[in-house]
């Protein structure tokens, strides 16, 4: 499905019923100037979206989220007993970002775990990019988390964000262990203290941080 300059959208879904999302496999969004999240909370709980494999979204002006929700709707979720089987992406594999300049971060923490085929990111030329995964401001007492996320994460490429200082909160280190190929390039407020070095699972080699 290729979506390109619906300039009324505000999130997939509005105006596409269940029945074609649930078969959906790849979706392109360019160009949709009112779009402020790819999906809502409420089309991915609903339907889950169990084809999809291949996400892109480019030039969305307005798009602050790629799933709309707040922090503690997402926690919720992650915790309940009636969401803890349900996967809502059991099948993406792809997600490609490019000049989304008001996007803060692209999922939840609480979202990885239903990105279990996720194996290839790449965002560019998004300005105001802070975190690749938000984490909510949590006192662990200086306690630093080891959390084992995207089991089959290959690629992690992030170019042009002036904004990002960390992948994750202060609080989790990285482990990916799948990991081959990491970039980051053009992202002057990134540290790279901010990450463990090497990454479990990825090869010294495989590193390009400018």
């Amino acid at each position: 499905m290729y979506l390109k300059q619906l300039q009324y959208l505000k999130y997939v879904g509005e105006e596409y019923t269940s029945v074609s999302l649930k078969n959906l496999i790849c979706l392109q969004v360019s160009g949709c100037r009112k779009l402020t999240s790819v999906f809502c909370v409420g089309v991915i709980r609903s339907i889950c979206l169990p084809q999809l494999k291949y996400l892109y979204v480019e030039n969305c002006e307005e798009l602050k989220e790629i799933i709309s929700g707040h922090a503690q709707e997402w926690s919720s979720a992650y915790t309940s007993t009636e969401h803890s089987q349900q996967v809502y992406l059991p099948k993406l594999v792809h997600l490609w970002t490019w000049r989304c300049s008001k996007l803060k971060y692209v999922f939840s923490i609480s979202m990885v775990k239903h990105l279990p085929e996720l194996g290839h990111m790449e965002i560019r030329k998004c300005s105001q990019l802070e975190q690749v995964f938000c984490c909510p401001s949590k006192d662990n007492g200086g306690v630093v988390m080891k959390v084992n996320l995207l089991p089959k994460l290959k690629g992690l490429v992030l170019i042009g964000l002036p904004s990002l200082t960390h992948i994750f909160g202060d609080s989790i280190q990285l482990q990916f262990p799948s990991l081959q190929h990491f970039t980051i390039e053009d992202c002057s407020n990134f540290s790279p203290e901010s990450i463990q070095l090497p990454l479990q699972g990825c090869s010294s080699g495989a590193y390009n941080i400018l």
